[in-house]
């Protein structure tokens, strides 16, 4: 009987009724609060996650934040290629790795403000077959320089568990090159 919480009676009894789907019924302006503030929750527990919640957005809803985006995070093989010549673009690398196998993204690195070139990039593979034959590239010549191609732990920062994982991944890959070419 109280006026104020007439409304949210009115609004759960119209949700009610329209079998909870308060967006597609022209149930007025209650019908449309309640789904966007559900909808900011999700957002925000989504960016509470950190780096996950990127991933987990772009997933299907319900499957569970946590699982799907660590999931995608994981089938993510990107390389790290350095000593490039600062008159590259990311046509003529794409080129140089073709034969690695698929490509799903060249980003080359820029100095931030003046866009200039850093000499570097991120090579992003669509498997871990085309990442393998990419990591071959190790110490080939491209445009007179020879580059560096190198694993990367993904994401960023200067972590020491981040520091930890790249230093093991470099030192089995240099072993692995070590045995290859003896």
């Amino acid at each position: 009987d109280v006026p104020a919480s007439s409304p949210s009676k009115k609004r759960k009894v119209a949700e009610a009724t329209d079998g909870g789907e308060g967006e597609g019924a022209g149930g007025g302006e209650g019908g449309k609060e309640v789904p966007s503030k559900k909808r900011r929750r999700k957002k925000s527990s989504a960016a509470g996650a950190g780096d996950a919640g990127a991933g987990a957005s772009e997933g299907s809803g319900d499957e569970g934040e946590g699982g799907a985006g660590a999931a995608k995070k994981q089938h993510r093989y990107i390389v790290f290629v350095g000593n490039l010549p600062f008159s590259v673009d990311a046509k003529a690398l794409r080129k140089h790795f073709s034969s690695a196998g698929e490509i799903a993204e060249v980003r080359l690195l820029t100095k931030k403000g003046t866009d200039e070139p850093r000499g570097c990039a991120f090579v992003e593979l669509a498997d871990a077959t085309s990442l393998h034959k990419a990591l071959r590239f190790h110490h080939t010549v491209f445009k007179k320089r020879t580059i560096n191609v190198e694993l990367t732990a993904g994401g960023g920062g200067k972590g020491e568990a981040r520091k930890a994982k790249l230093s093991e991944k470099n030192k089995r890959l240099t072993q692995e090159r070590a045995e290859k070419y003896r």
